[in-house]
């Protein structure tokens, strides 16, 4: 259930800051790309922390 709720909270995350890229920009070009670099950054963080656990 933790590994759960750490998903669902970088998840949130994730989101957040694609749409703060969203509203800074105005443009949902710069959000996708955005959102292209954190993602795979988030992913990582959520499979490390699943190994150790």
């Amino acid at each position: 259930m933790p590994r759960l709720a750490l998903f669902i909270d970088a998840f949130g995350l994730l989101c957040d800051d694609l749409w703060s890229y969203y509203e800074t920009a105005g443009r949902p070009l710069w959000a996708v790309r955005g959102f292209l670099l954190i993602a795979p950054l988030g992913w990582l963080l959520i499979a490390g922390i699943n190994t150790v656990s």
